[in-house]
C-alpha cells in the first residue's frame, strides 16, 4: 500500500492519469489525478491497494 500511496502522490503532484491494463473483472482501471477537485481517484486507489494486499495475505 505504501508504494501505491507514493505513486498516487506523484500522479497528483504531476497531474497525471494512471491506467492499469487489468483491474477488477479483467477490465482496465483508470485513475485520473489531472483534476484536483475530483476526489474519486483519491478514494478508489487506496481501497483497491488495501484489497489487493489483504487478498495477497490470504493466499499465503
Amino acid at each position: 500500500m505504501a508504494e501505491m500511496h507514493d505513486l498516487a502522490k506523484w500522479a497528483r503532484e504531476h497531474r497525471k492519469m494512471l491506467v492499469f491494463a487489468e483491474g477488477i473483472g479483467g477490465g482496465r482501471l483508470v485513475f485520473d489525478f489531472r483534476n484536483p477537485i475530483d476526489p474519486m481517484a483519491e478514494l478508489q486507489m487506496p481501497m483497491l491497494a488495501f484489497a489487493a494486499q489483504v487478498g495477497h495475505a490470504v493466499d499465503q
